[in-house]
């Protein structure tokens, strides 16, 4: 590989329930016709026997478990075919007839037609208590566990809380063996072991490290003992279930399955981050690299690049060209402060986020595949390519009509000969049946330090050049790396700058009338006239 520091610059580049007022208006209503007797009152008015029966009423109320009884209770959005006033027209349903659902703590819509609640869409609608991961705010502490994950169940008309436990709360619940000093009367003892102090794990089930047997450490396993010592008792990794790995055993005589794994069976199982094939949908694009196949180490505990690598760093900042955010400008870094995949070095400057992505790098380490030329000798030789004399070196990918960037890093192998020499990008280059119809490039002429922008008028077999800038301090040392870039804006105006390693640098400009954006659609490439150059990379931006 050519050595080479491309370093010289950076540019800037329930619903709430409905209040029943039927009810209140009609004891206001027979109220309004009777005459009131207060003999019944006791010193708080109130009467004694209603009070009894209002206090029966509020227990009914507080019961959880009257569903079906035709009563709409606390925490009931209906009770049978009482629906509080629901129907499937106000579920979002265009007809049908609503039902309530067995456990009264939701309405059953499947009698309703027409457009309803959509579960999976990740929005809670009317009917549905969660969606997807839209929980609706509730969490497994909210709904009085001590901690977990909670879900929403499959038809978002309730919430998986399998996930969801106490373990912690120092009280045993559910399945739970124990919790923390909570360990129900058990005991080493009462587990089989001859002594020792029983504890429990942060999962609520029982950790016996602490038990032991009084023969563990005879290296023969007897009476409870997973193993003693090297006496496994014929068991390892794979019997245990496992794909692999090196069985132990613990100083309490219980098998340390530490080292077993099920690495190699295809399936990401716990403590993996991929398995053979498996690669839980990542690609080499999720670790910043732009193509290639990316692997799993045999470990299974992190994943092989070696696939997502070209192994060439044509900036030499220690960052794989493949995975080089910014492959033509050294930045080990990987800045990239508007997260577009293009680093900002190689940003237009005053301009970044309008070139977002990679659609050509070439750093001409393999015989070119995808050029062709039209006049002039190209040479490949490892990591360059020399044209020699005037003609044009042309790629096949398809520009868009605007908003791009073609750049090329080169050097020059000898002095400059007599006349104009020119070296640079071309922009939009078009052939019709063959024939060559326009082209447009952006050149670096050495013998007078410009920057120019030229175009080529087939018809008239002639080069006008459109617009020129001064290049200031440039370089002498032909060896010197140089860089042309031109940028197209989504307006048709065409930026072309040179910059060079020693601080040489120029610019200029053009502004092409309405409709003569069509010239900047064909290919691009690299040109020269009447020179002999080294070319180290080409890039085209989108």
């Amino acid at each position: 590989m050519i050595s080479k520091h491309l370093f010289f610059f950076k540019l800037l580049s329930l619903r709430q329930f409905k209040k029943n007022t039927g009810f209140a208006f009609l004891l206001a209503f027979v109220f309004a016709g009777c005459s009131f007797d207060p003999s019944g009152l006791d010193e708080a008015g109130l009467n004694n026997t209603n009070n009894v029966n209002n206090v029966n009423n509020v227990n009914n109320i507080n019961n959880v478990d009257s569903c079906g009884n035709e009563v709409l209770d606390s925490g009931e959005v209906c009770d049978g075919e009482l629906l509080n006033g629901e129907d499937c027209q106000s579920q979002g349903f265009d007809s049908g007839v609503l039902a309530c659902a067995p456990n009264c703590l939701s309405f059953e819509d499947s009698g309703c037609s027409g457009s309803g609640p959509v579960c999976g869409n990740g929005i809670v609608e009317t009917g549905e208590v969660c969606d997807g991961t839209n929980l609706n705010g509730e969490t497994c502490e909210s709904r009085d566990y001590l901690a977990g994950i909670l879900a929403c169940g499959a038809n978002c008309d309730s919430f998986d809380e399998s996930q969801c436990h106490t373990c912690g709360n120092e009280v045993r619940d559910g399945n739970e063996q124990c919790d923390r000093d909570d360990m129900g009367d058990e005991t080493c003892e009462s587990l089989n072991f001859d002594e020792g102090e029983l504890l429990c794990g942060v999962d609520c089930t029982f950790d016996t490290s602490n038990c032991i047997n009084a023969s563990c450490g005879n290296q023969i396993v007897e009476g409870n003992e997973d193993c003693d010592g090297t006496d496994f008792s014929g068991e390892t990794c794979s019997s245990l279930g496992y794909e692999d790995g090196a069985l132990a055993c613990n100083s309490n005589c219980t098998f340390d399955e530490s080292d077993c794994h099920n690495c190699g069976n295809g399936s990401i199982d716990s403590g993996e981050d991929c398995d053979g094939d498996a690669l839980g949908g990542l690609t080499c694009a999720d670790f910043d690299c732009r193509s290639g196949q990316l692997a799993c180490m045999t470990d299974c505990k992190d994943f092989d690049l070696a696939g997502c690598l070209v192994n060439h760093d044509e900036d030499e900042d220690g960052v794989d060209d493949n995975c080089d955010n910014c492959p033509t400008y050294s930045n080990s870094n990987q800045d990239d402060t508007d997260g577009d995949g293009v680093g900002d070095a190689c940003e237009r400057t005053g301009n970044p986020g309008e070139l977002s992505t990679f659609s050509v790098f070439d750093s001409f380490m393999n015989s070119p595949s995808q050029w062709n030329s039209r006049g002039g000798n190209w040479n490949h030789s490892p990591d360059e390519i020399r044209g020699d004399g005037s003609g044009t070196y042309i790629h096949s990918h398809n520009l868009p009509q605007n908003q791009y960037s073609v750049e090329t890093t080169f050097s020059y192998p000898e002095d400059d000969r007599s006349g104009d020499n020119w070296t640079g990008v071309v922009m939009a280059i078009r052939f019709t049946g063959g024939s060559l119809d326009s082209m447009i490039f952006c050149a670096y002429e050495r013998s007078y330090n410009d920057i120019e922008i030229w175009e080529l008028d087939p018809s008239e077999n002639s080069l006008y050049m459109l617009s020129s800038g001064d290049v200031t301090n440039p370089t002498n040392n032909n060896s010197a790396f140089r860089r042309v870039r031109a940028y197209v804006d989504a307006a048709g105006i065409l930026f072309c700058t040179y910059k060079d390693e020693d601080g040489g640098e120029g610019d200029t400009e053009y502004t092409f009338a309405t409709g003569d954006t069509v010239f900047f659609t064909g290919k691009a490439g690299v040109r020269i006239y009447n020179e002999k150059v080294d070319f180290y990379s080409f890039m085209i931006y989108q």
